[in-house]
């Protein structure tokens, strides 16, 4: 449904994926696509459907310099989306670096959050696109890739969007599969994958881009999109080895055998900037999720691989230092790691979680108090009676649950470690939880000697476990959003570990980014990074907003970089 005054853009806020809400539904949705993902791959119906179609889409027909943008993870907030999409539309000067509005414009995953609905996309990612781009004469061709968002619906939302050769924004779209092959100017191409939720790339799409590779010819140069940066993820979780990479690395292999080589490896998926470079010292692969989503940390990440010369040279390998080499990261590591402190004010900013942890601490302290609640002892002899005491059946369920739970959540894949962060997790939180059962009766205790007279409210059963329920949900609420707060900073800052969780929660719309290529007219590719300090707040009220906020920085140059 097109924009009109009686439906006007629609300005979200960032998603708050600890909403007690929000966390359910995103644990089903993860839950049924997994299952309905892995038996059911929309991949390879949709090659059936289009058999015979075009081995690649042809872009090379430009005398002039060739220009495209990249951008990823948009479609969060309506500041930190509308803020790239407008800078995108920038076609003059744009922060001191000449460049031209984009002729081809690729999305690189992750489209829409936190679910692909047809509302969703509609609101938070086409709408503000064609309110943003509405200053361009010349809209540019759009493509597409999906990230694991997208396919929380099996892809449905996201092929009637760009796969149906339907109008984007108004702009043109002409992919008919979720991966694409695109031949640029002056020997270069753009292969975007696919690699669905299961980090594999399946047989029709191998065959597709077989067909494409067959027509690169020696010296041309490809850039491979792909949906999620393996290079960080395969050092992060050494021991979870996915099928992207190897499917990669042989995808990369067939291009080679033509005589063409990969320039870069770029993705989306990790919500920064960050570019490294193998020891070659040509093949760049780059990180560029900005496009609107929550802000992802660029320190706490372990030294990524690099590629060797070997026997297999496009198998990636561990080499003796392990690492490749750091070019740029935006936010600096430095800025990234103050920034995580925001999670001592976790409770502030995830208000709505604490309704979930006074609901567990309440539980938490009824499994471990007196069925009747009128004798709870002090907080050391609770203790003593948990751990040393006769059994309690209902406490040694709530204590293996709680545990159990904690470990289960931990982010990492070594057992040793899992233990360790998640008994420590679960143990604050115990503690806590028996320390708030124990100071509540002090506190009750205190009411009823102060007003004595009144001894009928104070002594009433129904009085006795209302307070506790206040008292332990109120703190607990507090307390233990503190401690979840508390143990997101340790965990990254300290451990590099729960990056994703320990930012989600910040919900920093701020540091946004998005790349723009240009392919001169001598064949030269030069990539442009641009950055967005702090997006704009406020906005007029013109059916084009414009921004109105003092207080939010202009898009600056991150870098430039030549490729190839």
């Amino acid at each position: 449904m097109a924009l009109t005054p009686d439906k006007p853009l629609k300005r979200h806020p960032m998603v708050g994926w600890y909403d007690p809400g929000q966390l359910l539904r995103t644990g089903i949705e993860v839950a049924i696509s997994g299952i309905f993902g892995r038996h059911a791959d929309a991949r390879v119906l949709e090659s059936l459907a289009y058999v015979g179609g075009p081995k690649y889409h042809d872009l090379s027909a430009c005398s002039e310099d060739f220009w495209f943008d990249f951008v990823s993870d948009t479609g969060d907030g309506f500041n930190s989306t509308y803020a790239v999409a407008r800078a995108i539309a920038a076609d003059a000067t744009l922060a001191c670096a000449e460049t031209q509005a984009p002729q081809l414009l690729v999305f690189g995953g992750d489209q829409v959050y936190p679910a692909p609905t047809r509302e969703a996309y509609q609101e938070r990612l086409e709408d503000v696109y064609r309110v943003a781009l509405a200053p361009l004469l010349e809209k540019p061709q759009v493509f597409a890739i999906p990230g694991n968002h997208d396919w929380y619906d099996s892809l449905v939302g996201f092929r009637r969007l760009f796969c149906t050769k339907r109008s984007f924004a108004g702009c043109k779209t002409g992919q008919t599969r979720s991966y694409f092959a695109l031949k640029l100017p002056r020997q270069t191409w753009l292969l975007g994958l696919d690699i669905q939720l299961s980090s594999d790339i399946d047989g029709p799409q191998l065959s597709y881009f077989d067909q494409a590779c067959a027509e690169l010819k020696a010296g041309e140069r490809v850039i491979l999109l792909v949906p999620e940066p393996f290079w960080i993820f395969r050092t992060l979780y050494p021991d979870d080895a996915g099928y992207s990479e190897s499917n990669l690395n042989e995808l990369k292999r067939r291009v080679e055998q033509s005589g063409a080589r990969v320039v870069a490896f770029l993705a989306g998926d990790l919500h920064h900037y960050t570019r490294f470079v193998a020891t070659d010292g040509e093949t760049q692969l780059i990180t560029a999720g900005g496009g609107g989503a929550f802000l992802h940390p660029t320190h706490g990440m372990r030294a990524p691989l690099i590629t060797t010369e070997d026997a297999t040279p496009s198998r990636y390998v561990e080499t003796e230092d392990g690492t490749l080499k750091a070019e740029c990261a935006y936010p600096s590591p430095g800025k990234s790691w103050w920034l995580t402190f925001g999670n001592l004010l976790f409770p502030f900013k995830n208000p709505k979680f604490a309704f979930a942890m006074a609901f567990f601490y309440v539980c938490l302290s009824f499994a471990y108090a007196d069925s009747d609640l009128s004798r709870i002892e002090g907080f050391v002899d609770k203790l003593g009676v948990i751990f040393l005491g006769p059994i309690d059946p209902l406490g040694v369920l709530a204590t293996v649950f709680v545990f159990a739970l904690f470990i289960l959540i931990t982010d990492t894949h070594r057992m040793f470690y899992r233990v360790l962060g998640g008994v420590s997790h679960a143990a604050l939180h115990t503690v806590a939880a028996l320390w708030l059962l124990a100071a509540s009766e002090q506190v009750l205790q205190g009411v009823r000697e102060t007003f004595a007279l009144y001894g009928w409210f104070v002594y009433a059963h129904w009085s006795h476990l209302f307070w506790h329920v206040v008292f332990v949900g109120g703190a607990g609420a507090l307390i233990g959003s503190l401690l979840v707060g508390l143990y997101l900073l340790i965990s990254l800052n300290v451990f590099g570990r729960h990056s994703n969780e320990a930012f989600s929660s910040l919900k920093i719309a701020d540091y946004k980014n998005f790349l723009r290529f240009q392919i001169d007219q001598q064949g030269q590719i030069t990539l442009y990074a641009f950055g967005i300090d702090k997006v704009p707040r406020h906005y007029s009220n013109d059916p084009l907003p414009q921004p109105a906020d003092a207080r939010a920085s202009g898009v600056h140059l991150i870098e430039r970089v030549r490729l190839g």
